[in-house]
């Protein structure tokens, strides 16, 4: 593919361009003005192509949503490695990103050859740094911490938790009171650290890397954008490489000028899709992508159960304090009270006898729970309860995969509800396409 334009035709004018000073050092008034002013008055929008704004909310979980509003998140076969001379560390797109992402360097490197546009440049290198990132490696990165916090901290009554009823490590015997004493925890704290991989995917501990859509050119901080605009906005490239990305297909990303994005709206790209066989963005996440829910209640399981052990490891046993009152002295003053323990070794569970000893109504019925609360849901007890009416109607006319559609189109429904008069459009809806 050629570019068939001169770039040292493009025309700018940096005049009327704000120099921002933002910074997540600042304190919060100076960050929100200076913030603001980068959003408005620093991306030289006149001479270069729109960029993609991943701060706005109709693009925030651009790549981990589908159409209909599902967390997704790439099938790792549907992946390419991006072919790059001397580069020790591997960088993956997904497949006709690559390609695209692979011919855009090689004609924009062969322009800095020719002296066609400058070599003394942010964007001189032109090698990433940072390209897909697994969403279920860092899911489960990500829930190891929580469930260590669960097992050591809360279990322990430990400070993280003031002002906590708890249910008492003593009375935990066995499984079935260490779920108890987790959906304690849960109710606490889900809304803030997601349990589970749906709701983790679009949440901002996902990067949103892991769509296998992006890729980096810097290691500069986000956060700093100062140097965004100095660094990489002013720089005598950048209007080629902005124009030149449009060309392949990409967006820059207007937060992190260094950051190509795919544009899957762009005829570059719907070409690529094409020779894919992909006719449109349906088929396009059907193929390419996994839906989260598909795999959350085994992972809930497995996580359950894999921290049930490290907590049995770490406390074998417990002591169960009993009393015993002497009934044959009658005098209320007299009487005497015998206090001992007896310890008690807990319940050890393996995983072929959790699967017998807990139904699958049990998984899904706790699953609607922990995704309502994951998503700061009220009503949470009415809501579980009208989705499992249905689900044990349907219990043998379904199978688990079908029932599982089912309960992800009911939660999707109600979330949709929740927003309604809130956004007309946004990441929960699935419009940012």
């Amino acid at each position: 593919m050629s570019i068939d334009y001169d770039p040292v035709e493009i025309y700018r004018d940096d005049e009327e361009l704000h120099d921002p000073e933002g910074s997540n050092d600042l304190l919060s008034r100076d960050f929100f003005i200076e913030r603001s002013l980068y959003k408005e008055g620093s991306y030289p929008d006149a001479f270069v192509p729109s960029p993609m704004d991943l701060w706005q909310k109709s693009r925030y979980l651009y790549g981990r949503l589908d159409l209909k509003g599902y967390a997704i998140y790439p099938k790792e076969s549907m992946l390419k490695e991006i072919s790059l001379p001397d580069e020790e560390e591997p960088h993956y797109l997904v497949d006709f990103v690559a390609d695209a992402f692979q011919d855009f360097r090689k004609e924009y490197v062969n322009y800095l050859v020719m002296g066609r546009i400058e070599s003394e440049s942010a964007f001189e290198e032109f090698v990433p740094t940072r390209s897909w990132s697994s969403a279920t490696a860092e899911y489960t990165a990500y829930i190891n911490t929580v469930m260590d916090v669960f097992v050591f901290d809360f279990l322990k009554q430990n400070s993280y938790f003031p002002g906590t009823t708890y249910m008492d490590t003593e009375d935990i015997a066995d499984f079935h009171d260490f779920f108890k004493a987790f959906m304690r925890y849960a109710n606490l704290t889900s809304h803030q650290y997601p349990i589970t991989l749906c709701t983790f995917v679009k949440s901002i501990n996902c990067s949103p890397l892991s769509s296998g859509l992006m890729i980096e050119l810097s290691d500069d901080l986000h956060s700093e954008d100062n140097v965004k605009f100095n660094k990489f906005l002013m720089d005598d490239n950048f209007p080629f490489y902005a124009n030149f990305a449009q060309k392949f297909g990409f967006k820059v990303d207007k937060n992190a000028p260094w950051r190509l994005i795919a544009d899957l709206r762009s005829p570059v790209m719907e070409k690529r899709m094409a020779e894919k066989n992909i006719k449109n963005l349906t088929q396009f996440f059907n193929k390419y992508y996994n839906k989260a829910y598909t795999s959350d209640i085994d992972l809930l399981k497995s996580l359950l159960f894999e921290s049930y052990r490290e907590f049995v490891s770490s406390s074998p046993s417990y002591n169960r304090v009993q009393t015993e009152i002497d009934c044959g002295n009658y005098s209320a003053i007299t009487k005497k009270q015998r206090i001992w323990a007896t310890k008690i070794n807990r319940e050890i569970l393996a995983l072929g006898a959790l699967e017998k000893k807990y139904s699958e109504l049990f998984w899904f019925e706790n699953y609607i729970r922990l995704r309502f609360l994951d998503m700061g849901h009220k009503n949470i007890e009415s809501k579980t309860k009208s989705i499992m009416r249905q689900v044990e109607q349907l219990k043998k006319t379904l199978d688990k995969k079908a029932k599982l559609v089912y309960i992800n189109r009911r939660i999707l429904a109600c979330t949709q509800m929740r927003r309604v008069g809130k956004s007309p459009s946004g990441p929960m809806g699935g419009s940012s396409y």
